[in-house]
């Protein structure tokens, strides 16, 4: 038998090393037109398992980023190549796909969007460059250009989406809230500022302004993440 190990820096049978194992039928040992042989296929196998492991740490790595990005916690993220395709998503994010509707493929609104805000990049102007979409569901997307550590543009696409108005129906209930202060609470878990959230509506924001404040009334909070988050409360119980 002969045993020849394939990983740099570690002993032929230490834990994580690749090797390769070869088998004589003869009773003699290996010939030297044998070892020659043997010599002559190692570069191409040690550069296999070369590549097996560099496979091996993007695989652990894209699992770690989807285990964060893929938490409750987290936002749900899309990384698309600068025609639109799809290079990878956490978890949540093909949830909220599948929630509005695009449970195999991409809606192809976000796709186009993706693919124009990819011609775009170009210089270091390109990194400031995005915009915000609308999607069914209703699904928000913001479009932002990054770049790999290969120096690749990738879309980077962050979905959200406001707490179901439904799910909110108790605790609208609970303090006498009324439709429209619901829909302003629920779009307000997202997060956005007045502006935002009166554009989603079609309202002004003044309206947006008395809303709010008639919400935090009564609510018996002090602040509009405090109301947030006993909305959000309220949608996981």
């Amino acid at each position: 038998m002969m045993g020849v190990p394939l990983t740099e820096g570690l002993r032929y049978g230490e834990p994580g090393m690749k090797g390769i194992l070869f088998g004589s039928d003869a009773a003699s040992e290996f010939t030297a037109e044998a070892q020659r042989r043997v010599q002559a296929v190692l570069p191409a196998v040690a550069a296999a398992a070369r590549r097996i492991d560099r496979f091996e740490a993007e695989r652990r790595r894209h699992e770690a980023v989807e285990a964060v990005l893929g938490s409750a916690l987290a936002a749900s993220h899309l990384a698309l190549d600068v025609k639109g395709r799809l290079l990878w998503a956490s978890p949540r994010a093909l949830v909220l796909l599948a929630q509005a509707g695009s449970p195999r493929a991409l809606p192809e609104e976000l796709t186009a969007a993706a693919a124009r805000l990819g011609a775009l990049a170009a210089g270091e102007v390109a990194a400031k460059l995005g915009f915000e979409l609308l999607l069914r569901g209703p699904l928000h997307a913001a479009l932002s250009l990054a770049r790999s550590r290969s120096g690749e543009w990738i879309v980077d696409v962050a979905l959200d989406e406001p707490a179901p108005e439904a799910a909110l129906a108790p605790l609208a209930l609970r303090f006498g809230l009324t439709p429209a202060e619901t829909r302003v609470l629920s779009v307000l878990t997202l997060g956005h500022p007045n502006r935002e959230i009166a554009r989603r509506l079609h309202v002004s924001i003044e309206t947006v302004r008395t809303h709010i404040r008639r919400v935090l009334e009564k609510l018996r909070v002090g602040s509009r993440a405090e109301a947030a988050l006993l909305a959000r409360l309220q949608t996981i119980e």
